[in-house]
């Protein structure tokens, strides 16, 4: 399956700074020094126990509790002047997110974990849909189509872009390795047994088709 726009998780540079700054005693008493610090922020592990702003959504909250972090369900407003303020250590959002409230510019460092995709369906009232001539139903259902993948492409092109103005302030993405993504997808198994015990086997047998 192809792996839908990415979704960021966005980490303070004091939270990366705090297991070194930890080290410092070690280094001392052993005479090393210390010649250049390497970061990722691409396992699971690293996420253990990060104040974390997600979604105001239960299954956000519960996927990132899975992952170890604490997470902080609030609107991206508020958890900006947290992050100011030095109490929020990280975040999740895509990459236009991201870039359009200006977070890249208080959080260096970015990994792209895929963890959600959403979408936003577009509904009509069936009766009414039904009631129209075939000829207006097919007109409809084409220039909706026709919109839909409009919208992705441009939806694309502002990942990239978005990624781009990252990337140009000086901040670090990560993305990765399928076998990180592997530790990121068992953690989060629970909740898929309970959407399997909520919704049944077909829904997913679909979506493996995608």
């Amino acid at each position: 399956m192809k792996r839908a726009r990415a979704a960021c998780v966005c980490i303070a540079a004091a939270v990366v700074a705090a297991p070194a700054a930890a080290d410092v005693t070690f280094k001392k008493k052993n005479d090393i020094k210390v010649v250049g610090t390497m970061m990722s922020g691409s396992s699971v592990q690293f996420i253990k126990g990060m104040k974390m702003r997600v979604l105001p959504s239960e299954i956000q909250k519960r996927t990132f509790e899975l992952l170890g972090a604490i997470a902080m369900p609030m609107d991206l407003t508020e958890a900006i002047a947290m992050i100011k303020a030095g109490t929020l250590d990280a975040q999740e959002n895509p990459l236009a997110n991201t870039v359009t409230y200006g977070v890249h510019k208080f959080h260096k460092f970015h990994t792209l974990t895929y963890h959600f995709y959403i979408s936003r369906p577009v509904f009509l009232h069936r009766p009414t849909f039904e009631s129209w001539p075939g000829e207006l139903q097919r007109a409809m259902q084409g220039a909706v189509t026709e919109s839909v993948a409009f919208q992705r492409g441009l939806a694309e092109e502002e990942n990239v872009a978005a990624r781009k103005i990252i990337e140009a302030a000086g901040c670090e993405i990560a993305e990765l390795s399928e076998k990180e993504h592997a530790a990121f997808v068992a953690a989060v198994q629970p909740l898929l047994a309970d959407a399997r015990g909520m919704y049944g086997e077909d829904m997913f047998k679909m979506a493996r088709k995608l």
